[in-house]
C-alpha cells in the first residue's frame, strides 16, 4: 500500500531537490574485472561500482542521494543523473556489431488504400 505524500513531505522534497546541482562531476572507467567504478569528483569521498555501465549510473545516483542524506522514502522524487550517450561508446557499454549484412527491403502494404 502506497503512503499518502503530505504537505509537509513534499516541503520536504523542494528542499531536498534544491541541494541537487544541475551537474556533477563523475570520473568513470573500466575495472580489471569488467565493471565499472566512478568516483564522484563533486562530493568528496563518494565512489561507486557496478557491473554495467546502467548499474553504475544507478548506483551513482544511489551514492550521490546517500551523500546528501536523502531519506530512502523520496529517492523516487529526487533527481537523476544521466552520463552522454558518447560515454557508453566510448567505455564500450554496448557497442555496435562490427559486420555487416546484405538484406532485402519490402515497401509496407497500404492496406485500405484503392488506386
Amino acid at each position: 500500500m502506497e503512503r499518502k505524500i503530505t504537505k509537509k513531505d513534499i516541503k520536504r522534497i523542494k528542499e531536498l531537490r534544491s541541494e541537487f546541482s544541475t551537474r556533477i562531476n563523475v570520473k568513470v572507467g573500466r575495472s580489471e574485472d569488467g565493471g565499472f567504478f566512478a568516483e564522484i569528483l563533486s562530493f568528496p569521498g563518494c565512489v561507486t561500482q557496478g557491473d554495467t555501465l546502467s548499474e553504475l549510473v544507478e548506483m551513482v545516483n544511489d551514492c550521490v542521494k546517500t551523500y546528501l542524506e536523502v531519506p530512502q522514502k523520496f529517492f523516487q522524487y529526487m533527481p537523476t543523473y544521466l552520463p552522454p550517450v558518447s560515454v557508453a561508446y566510448e567505455l564500450d557499454a554496448f557497442p555496435a556489431p562490427r559486420r555487416s549484412r546484405e538484406l532485402e527491403m519490402k515497401i509496407s502494404s497500404y492496406e485500405g488504400i484503392k488506386s
